[in-house]
């Protein structure tokens, strides 16, 4: 009985994707990617998520209803030579990988889709919506799963993941349903909510934080209502337990007021920070040498050194596609996903894609998130519209840097970017029309 509610809020968010106009097929694929884990599933092999239902049915209604829609948002959209070089990293990884050439490209093409693709699919339907209007929609279903998230660090236990979790056919989580799922520590409290990891789950709230903080300064919000949203989102953040999610936060947050600071405050702030830095990095790094509290620094000195020696074996092109969850990754007796027992689960992108897809990889991997960081930075005098991705960027490859991509945590964010990239291609075409107009006559 438990499953009906979830069904029912699945094939809703489907009825709206497939029957409903741009934005609000936008709204539902990012609810979707909130509300249901990436580690449930209908189909095993290939695999077929919750996410991978409503972003494949979203293009299709796309492409059946708005194709020449579709095809202008793809000829418009920024970072041709940098996509054009990851996609160039995903077929030479396939083409070097053993086997059946066949199925390494089609797990080449379905790897880059399912990371990459949310992100160009909501650039194009951004391109068609109301800004204001998203981001006053999110407000409710955001506190909503802010809430989720105090309730489970009271009570001790995550009741909405476990009843997601059991409702479809395909579980491949890291945590075992039959018992209560409770993530706290006695060090540090930790919680999930409907994301697949706590880690997951700072990289949203983190992206979450950054969406909406340069709206301060925006109307469409009451003061009250922007509080309230800060608050929710910044208590949630600290209840997930990730330190990483506290550094970009703090970090981040700072740099977007340096930014809109003047010169003299600049200097002064910057001065600041710079030393308050130097004196909390020793309390920083013994936080992180600390044994058995998360990832520790000699953990990440063994992630790396096991990956410097992956690395000797392919160094170019990687071992390919899914070696690390196939190869390294250890399972329980339930089939669920325990890490390895000496080096964790690689938290790091870096170690991964140096394994998978070997130095060539990782450099066009880089020099994408390079180009997006710049594409927004560059267009920063149209205010919020950039500093919103600039901040969401900057902060989602914090945390593959530092902490990896578990639980898909990277296409989610990715499609938020996206959402930002869109917002930008609007603001860029409106404030060119004035200067036209001014030609013309």
């Amino acid at each position: 009985m438990l499953s009906l509610p979830v069904y029912l809020v699945f094939f809703a968010l489907l009825f709206v994707i497939i029957y409903y106009d741009s934005e609000k097929r936008l709204i539902a694929l990012l609810l979707g990617l909130m509300f249901f884990p990436s580690v449930v599933a209908f189909v095993k092999t290939p695999i077929l998520s919750a996410h991978h239902v409503l972003f494949y049915a979203a293009w299709l209604a796309e492409i059946c209803t708005r194709w020449k829609n579709v095809k202008e948002s793809l000829s418009t959209i920024p970072l041709k030579i940098p996509i054009f070089f990851l996609i160039l990293g995903y077929f030479a990884t396939g083409f070097e990988m053993s086997g059946n050439l066949t199925r390494n490209m089609y797990q080449g093409v379905r790897i880059f889709f399912d990371i990459f693709g949310p992100l160009f699919l909501t650039y194009h339907l951004a391109r068609s919506c109301n800004r204001e209007h998203i981001l006053k929609f999110l407000y409710l279903p955001i506190l909503i799963f802010c809430g989720f998230g105090i309730i489970e660090a009271a009570i001790g236990a995550n009741i909405p993941y476990k009843i997601i979790g059991k409702a479809f056919p395909v579980y491949n989580g890291y945590y075992n349903l039959n018992s209560n799922i409770g993530l706290s520590e006695d060090w540090r409290i930790r919680i999930c909510i409907t994301t697949a990891h706590p880690t997951t789950l700072g990289t949203i709230l983190s992206t979450l934080f950054f969406l909406y903080l340069p709206t301060l300064k925006e109307t469409f919000f009451k003061k009250s209502e922007k509080i309230f949203l800060y608050s929710a989102l910044f208590l949630t953040l600290f209840l997930s337990g990730s330190r990483t999610a506290w550094l970009c936060v703090a970090g981040f947050s700072a740099f977007y007021f340096l930014l809109r600071s003047p010169l003299w405050l600049k200097i002064i702030s910057g001065t600041f920070f710079a030393i308050l830095f130097s004196f909390g990095m020793a309390t920083l790094i013994s936080s992180f040498s600390i044994e058995g509290r998360g990832s520790s620094l000699s953990l990440r000195e063994t992630q790396l050194l096991f990956t410097l020696v992956q690395l000797q074996e392919k160094p170019l092109f990687g071992h390919g596609f899914n070696y690390i969850h196939n190869t390294i990754i250890e399972r329980d007796t339930y089939g669920d996903q325990v890490g390895n027992s000496e080096i964790g689960v690689l938290e790091s992108i870096v170690f991964f894609i140096l394994i998978e897809q070997g130095i060539i990889g990782l450099l066009a991997y880089l020099f994408f998130f390079a180009c997006l960081i710049f594409q927004f930075f560059r267009h920063r005098y149209l205010g919020a519209v950039a500093e919103q991705g600039l901040l969401t960027t900057l902060s989602l490859i914090a945390f593959l840097l530092i902490s990896g991509r578990p639980g898909g945590n990277d296409y989610i964010c990715l499609s938020f970017i996206g959402f930002c990239l869109g917002t930008l291609s609007i603001s860029k075409a409106k404030d060119k029309e004035p200067q036209n107009s001014k030609v013309i006559r």
